[in-house]
């Protein structure tokens, strides 16, 4: 493989002072020295043997990844295995597998010499890039050193696709010297070609995120004696809609609500806003209990969705009345609850396409709509289980999607 495009590398070395800076300001914010280090391609351990190594962006990614890596840690095949991530979340996301047969690493930003640095201490067999990685310096480094490159889960963003003519010969050269592309939709292997991959190694096997969701968690007791809908992940102005339409239905007062904002800090904001509707309200946070005459009960907690999700009737997946682009609809599905959603599943498109033949999910125009979806889901429960076991078959369906990923991945990563 070439080198990357003069352009390219010219702006890398013109933007090179300010990387550094930047990654230096992030490892300062986090106080990591090991993540300035690594990200300026220092203070790799040095492998024994080739290995494997996986590369996650960040949180997403990493759990994406996570049945993946837990089955090729397994085989002998497959394994040592090294996992970078570019952030610190990732990292931690990582680290607490307490995986203690895999080595975890950052990123090098891709600069020529701190990609070389990291390909002489890790010496990798075999790199494999979870979704969108693709980095020029990174991936002629590894072609020079006959390293296969493979790219897992594959998806690319309408950025990527739209980006600047003259960034294009870049990318074209980037995704041609793929060895595989092993793609999450037909729509994405096609465009993964379109952008310069070569067709004869880009496969569509599915998305690696339903091996990860049709996986069973733990039981967790229900602290509500109620039955309750949960609105889950919701975003700013959601909380007010919702309510604001629950108060005008009266056939849904009976129901309580159970929120769960994206982000617990809004906290404070939300229950003013429901306070000025007039909202019966409890807050987990304050340890207020559920009685018979609460509305809302504000779960402004973290590391609870789980248990939400085990005992609601009925979900709303938030961001998703607002244009924020909705949340995984695969977990509530995975939990045999129907759905609801606004219109703004932009990001979740795949998902919704898997759910909404089967009644699963239904999507609503107003908050006024959601509402009275919901009145309905918990006046008739059992219809409301039918649609959620139905959902929950169409998440099952597609469960050996790791199974297909390990098998593609053999011939080209493993050990020969």
């Amino acid at each position: 493989m070439q080198q990357p495009p003069l352009r390219y590398r010219t702006l890398i070395a013109v933007l090179s002072p300010v990387l550094i800076l930047v990654v230096l300001w992030q490892a300062w914010q986090v106080r990591s020295r090991r993540f300035a280090l690594q990200r300026l391609g220092l203070s790799y351990p040095q492998s024994s043997a080739s290995s494997l190594w996986i590369h996650c962006a960040s949180v997403g990614e990493v759990q994406a990844a996570l049945p993946l890596i837990n089955h090729l840690r397994l085989d002998t095949r497959f394994s040592p295995l090294v996992v970078s991530t570019a952030t610190p979340t990732g990292a931690d996301t990582v680290l607490r597998q307490d995986w203690h047969d895999v080595e975890h690493v950052f990123l090098p930003v891709d600069l020529q010499s701190a990609v070389r640095r990291a390909f002489e201490r890790i010496q990798p067999r075999a790199l494999v890039l979870m979704e969108t990685e693709i980095w020029p310096n990174l991936i002629h480094a590894a072609k020079q050193r006959h390293v296969s490159v493979t790219v897992v889960n594959a998806r690319l963003s309408a950025r990527t696709l739209n980006a600047p003519h003259w960034l294009m010969p870049v990318y074209h050269q980037a995704f041609n010297a793929l060895d595989a592309v092993l793609a999450k939709s037909a729509e994405d292997a096609a465009n993964f070609v379109l952008m310069g991959a070569a067709a004869d190694r880009t496969t569509t096997i599915g998305n690696l995120k339903f091996a990860a969701i049709a996986q069973a968690g733990e039981y967790l007791e229900n602290p509500i004696t109620r039955a309750f809908w949960l609105a889950a992940s919701t975003h700013e102005d959601e909380e007010l809609q919702l309510c604001t339409a629950l108060q005008s239905n009266a056939s849904a007062h009976e129901h309580l609500l159970v929120i769960a904002p994206r982000h617990p800090k809004r906290s404070e904001k939300i229950q003013q806003q429901l306070h000025t509707l007039g909202i019966k309200l409890a807050v987990r946070s304050k340890g207020e209990p559920v009685d018979e005459h609460t509305q809302v009960y504000l779960a402004d907690t973290l590391g609870e969705m789980s248990l939400w999700l085990q005992h609601a009737r009925a979900v709303f997946m938030g961001g998703s009345l607002v244009p924020i682009g909705g949340h995984n609809l695969l977990e509530p599905a995975a939990a045999g609850l129907a759905i609801v959603s606004g219109s703004h599943l932009h990001n979740f498109r795949e998902e919704a396409d898997l759910l909404l033949p089967s009644g699963a999910l239904q999507q609503a125009e107003t908050a006024a709509e959601v509402i009275t979806y919901i009145t309905q889901l918990m006046a008739d429960t059992e219809h409301a289980v039918k649609l959620g076991e139905q959902g929950r078959q169409a998440v099952l369906s597609q469960a050996n999607v790791l199974e297909r990923y390990v098998e593609a991945l053999l011939p080209l990563v493993a050990k020969q």
